[in-house]
């Protein structure tokens, strides 16, 4: 006899994760478009140039890409945000980043259900931002304490919005019972209406929104 170990398989579901805003989907979109199609256009046109071709198998690195904006003085070193903070400078208001290749990621592909390989791992390069020494200042006494209590003040609107997104959670829970009952009992322009709600805290959770056709067919001309 085999031994029940509780365990099931393909029964966890994930809980959706918030989907980007269209604004910031579009500022992805546009960073993506500027590495490929102008950053890395111009860094092989200047390999070229500097009698350095790249051959076939080869990728442009972040060391050609520094290279490129040695010549094209934009500076001499190039370093990430926190790298630059580590060593007691700032990056200066108004100053753009750098497009470069950021630290390598791994992750792990996800089987399909009917799948029965084990999750494989794979690595990529995400696009990141540097900055040279000439976007940079030394953080005096005075910007380190304004820093820390701007982290201060951070960490504390970042409780008060996991606090909200707790409650609204909550209060979704809450709607979705009484939808339920309300469905059940026949009551549908109650239900219409907790739907509706529902479905506005479902947006506001970034959560796929409910559709209940039979439901919304009665009152599509309401």
């Amino acid at each position: 006899m085999k031994k029940n170990t509780g365990k099931t398989k393909g029964n966890s579901k994930k809980i959706a994760k918030p989907q980007p805003t269209p604004e910031k989907q579009a500022q992805k979109r546009a960073k993506i478009d500027e590495f490929v199609n102008v950053l890395i256009p111009e860094v092989k046109k200047f390999l070229r140039e500097q009698g350095r071709p790249l051959q076939l198998h080869e990728g442009v690195k972040n060391v050609d890409i520094f290279d490129y904006y040695r010549h094209t003085g934009k500076g001499q070193t190039f370093k990430s945000f926190q790298n630059w903070r580590k060593e007691g400078f700032n990056v200066k208001k108004g100053e753009k980043g750098l497009l470069c290749y950021g630290a390598k990621v791994e992750k792990e592909k996800e089987p399909t259900p009917d799948s029965q390989e084990e999750n494989k791992k794979y690595a990529f390069f995400p696009i990141g931002y540097v900055f040279s020494e000439q976007q940079v200042e030394p953080i005096t006494f005075l910007t380190k304490v304004w820093q820390e209590e701007s982290e201060k003040m951070q960490h504390f609107f970042n409780e008060l919005e996991n606090e909200k997104k707790k409650a609204t959670e909550k209060l979704l829970n809450q709607t979705s019972s009484k939808l339920n009952a309300a469905y059940a009992e026949k009551n549908y322009e109650l239900a219409y209406t907790l739907l509706n709600i529902s479905n506005e805290l479902r947006q506001e959770l970034g959560i796929e929104k409910l559709t209940l056709p039979s439901l919304e067919s009665k009152f599509k001309d309401v």
